[in-house]
């Protein structure tokens, strides 16, 4: 057996690497400053990924909201304090939603009516709703559909 002294690559890139200055570093941030943080994230997330989903470059929205593209770059490094004007203008270029003006705890109800119709006028609300979820339509009850028999 031939031994080499080729060194040993090991790919754990300093996860267990401690510093007593950077864990003060870390302790010293509170949680609310964690939360703004965590958000500014997000919303740079949520940005970029709309950017993608439209196939949009950096340069191509920095010339879309008429700013310079390392503003657009700061934007995207996830540090940067947006004011609501921003936010609102960027929303609309992007066409997505970035601000809820409700509680975070609300949720948006939206309610509708179905009318369904039938050239069988002998069909039961029962029989129309088992014949939707037999097709593999939406899941229905009869607070949701109100039911038109044609005849």
């Amino acid at each position: 057996m031939i031994m080499t002294n080729k060194p040993i690559y090991d790919d754990n890139w300093g996860d267990e690497y401690s510093s007593p200055l950077i864990q003060a570093m870390a302790d010293a941030v509170t949680p609310q400053e964690q939360e703004q943080t965590d958000y500014k994230m997000k919303l740079a997330t949520k940005i970029y990924m709309a950017m993608k989903a439209i196939g949009m470059t950096q340069t191509q929205f920095a010339e879309s909201m008429g700013k310079p593209i390392s503003l657009i770059s700061r934007w995207m490094s996830g540090t940067h304090n947006f004011t609501i004007d921003t936010l609102i203008d960027i929303q609309r270029v992007l066409g997505i939603s970035l601000l809820d003006v409700g509680t975070a705890k609300s949720q948006v109800e939206v309610n509708f009516k179905l009318n369904i119709s039938s050239t069988i006028p002998d069909w039961t609300s029962f029989e129309l709703k088992q014949y939707i979820n037999d097709m593999g339509g939406m899941a229905v009850s009869e607070k949701t559909i109100e039911y038109v028999i044609e005849g």
